[in-house]
């Protein structure tokens, strides 16, 4: 995961949650899992105010391209 993708997730978290119907996002975290074959796999943690958490696959992206797998994800659910 990039050096500085917390910054980026962090950034992003303030400004999904100025977008209406995004209000109530607490955060975006980068995290690094091992699934359920043992493989480590890195995501975005979306957590929301009530505690719901939601895991986006962000491995091997960039910046941008987190970005643009956490936006799509929002964007579609």
């Amino acid at each position: 995961m990039g050096s500085n993708m917390k910054e980026v997730l962090d950034s992003l978290t303030d400004t999904v949650r100025l977008c209406r119907g995004y209000e109530k996002v607490k955060s975006i975290q980068p995290v690094t899992i091992k699934n359920e074959y043992g493989c480590v796999q890195e995501i975005a943690r979306i957590e929301y105010e009530n505690g719901h958490t939601v895991d986006v696959d962000i491995g091997c992206d960039s910046g941008i391209a987190a970005i643009y797998d956490v936006a799509k994800y929002l964007m579609c659910h």
